[in-house]
């Protein structure tokens, strides 16, 4: 480095004149005059070396006065960070460690040098260990406050010991599942378990969630934060501090972690940042997530949702897929109300809406497919045990089911007749007035019920109804009109 930016930067500094790196420079007057004109650039500042190769921030007094250097350097327009100081300079040695070694880290730690670099100031202060006796001679909670507020933010972390609450407390909450005394606690002043609670950190810089127990009552924390009108962002499982692992890292890494993160109901009209937390994951992750299924039943909500409001166009809105916007991606599958378990519990409901449109639902509106295994709407009406609905709009739209149909096997090797006979439903399909005139097919669908069903149904009496309802009918078509 050039002797005349040794002196400038040593200048800026207010090194005194017997400084070390001071006195020899001062002796000559072209560097001193040189001196005045020496432009100091980003890499000058953190590079300066004395003549014996030591770098300035190996001495106690270049951190006297650092703020104002700091202040002076961007006034002229140098980008100088917070996080530019943990960059080694010497040796393996960066400014943060050497401050360290000199103990003036309360020159270092400002709300100047770090100003709009909340963040990558924790990294760095964290990472001089958690039992570091010279930390402890700073009021780091003053600095985080008066930084954070430099990004234009609160701090939690103040704002509870202005409260006289010990953040270990909201700790202790997130790995107990156990909100009743911080509750009372946080009431008593006005307030409640927020967001940025989750975001505590404890003495190694470690979030609320870095353990298996916050992961094992994750659940309870969302329906807290719910409570009190509060949410997690999917940005806020990036959260960690530099150095430590992220929330969404230990989501990933804990037994628990991705079943509780991903609990449906906790993302209920939320189904896009669903989709959006599931791109974050790793390939590994990934694979341990049923994603299809987790969005089939955010999408059953949030469509039953509109049923309970009344906000059906029509019988075609039962039929478009949900998920239409999805449909030039190869792996399409169609998602339709009618293929929705909430949907088929609230029918009753949705054929009110139909009547009062003028419309009603069909039996080949039911055979449309859905889901990620294009299954007919049919089989997931079996499926979740409301078929009596589908016998009930067969009857009144007329129509006949088909015996393919009903042995057609789902992606767990079930028909809808294996869906009914362990629903002990098996009846609703053998009303011998469906099968009038089609006595073989219901012989071919006889052969496909399990054995253990058949022994509860009296095929011979039902086959003597069907000829008796046939013949019955058979005249009927035969006797004069009166």
């Amino acid at each position: 480095m050039e002797k005349a930016k040794q002196l400038a930067l040593g200048q800026l500094l207010k090194l005194p004149d017997d400084h070390p790196i001071m006195k020899d420079l001062l002796t000559d007057p072209d560097t001193v005059a040189l001196a005045q004109i020496a432009v100091i650039d980003k890499d000058d500042f953190f590079a300066a070396v004395d003549a014996e190769g030591k770098s300035f921030f190996d001495y106690v007094d270049t951190w006297a006065h650092m703020d104002e250097a700091i202040t002076a350097l961007r006034e002229k327009g140098l980008d100088i960070k917070g996080s530019d100081f943990t960059v080694t300079v010497t040796g393996t040695k960066s400014p943060v460690a050497l401050a360290d070694d000199r103990d003036v880290l309360a020159n270092l730690f400002t709300p100047v040098i770090w100003q709009g670099q909340y963040n990558a100031m924790l990294g760095a202060w964290f990472g001089l260990g958690y039992s570091n006796p010279r930390k402890d001679k700073i009021d780091f909670v003053a600095v985080q406050e008066k930084v954070a507020a430099t990004e234009g933010k609160t701090c939690r972390v103040a704002q509870l010991r202005d409260m006289g609450i010990d953040p270990g407390d909201m700790r202790s909450a997130v790995t107990s599942g156990d909100y009743a005394k911080v509750r009372e606690k946080l009431a008593a002043k006005g307030d409640h378990f927020r967001r940025e609670d989750v975001f505590l950190l404890d003495k190694w810089g470690d979030h609320t969630l870095d353990s298996s127990a916050g992961w094992k009552h994750f659940v309870e924390m969302w329906d807290e934060l719910t409570k009190n009108g509060e949410r997690l962002e999917i940005e806020d499982f990036l959260f960690g501090v530099p150095g430590r692992d992220t929330i969404l890292k230990d989501a990933q890494d804990d037994s628990d972690g991705l079943k509780q993160m991903f609990t449906p109901r906790l993302w209920y009209g939320r189904a896009d940042d669903v989709i959006k937390l599931h791109g974050m994951l790793s390939n590994e992750s990934k694979a341990k997530v049923k994603l299809d299924e987790i969005l089939e039943e955010l999408i059953s909500h949030d469509y039953a949702v509109r049923v309970d409001n009344g906000q059906i166009a029509g019988r075609a809105d039962l039929m478009e897929p949900l998920n239409a916007a999805d449909r030039d991606k190869p792996d399409f599958h169609a998602v339709r109300p009618l293929g929705l378990k909430e949907v088929w519990d609230k029918i009753a409901r949705v054929q009110d809406l139909l009547q009062a449109k003028g419309e009603a639902l069909t039996l080949d509106d039911l055979r449309q497919k859905s889901g990620k295994h294009d299954d007919s709407c049919l089989l997931h009406a079996a499926r979740y045990g409301n078929f009596d609905k589908v016998i009930a709009i067969m009857r009144a739209g007329g129509g006949e089911l088909r015996v393919d149909e009903l042995i057609e096997k789902d992606e767990n090797g079930k028909s809808i007749v294996d869906h009914l006979a362990s629903q002990d439903k098996l009846g609703l399909i053998l009303e011998p007035r469906d099968w009038i005139g089609r006595g073989q097919d219901l012989a071919k669908l006889w052969q496909v019920i399990p054995e253990r069903a058949r022994d509860k149904i009296n095929f011979q009496e039902l086959i003597g109804t069907l000829n008796t309802a046939g013949l019955r009918r058979h005249f009927a078509a035969r006797m004069p009109a009166p």
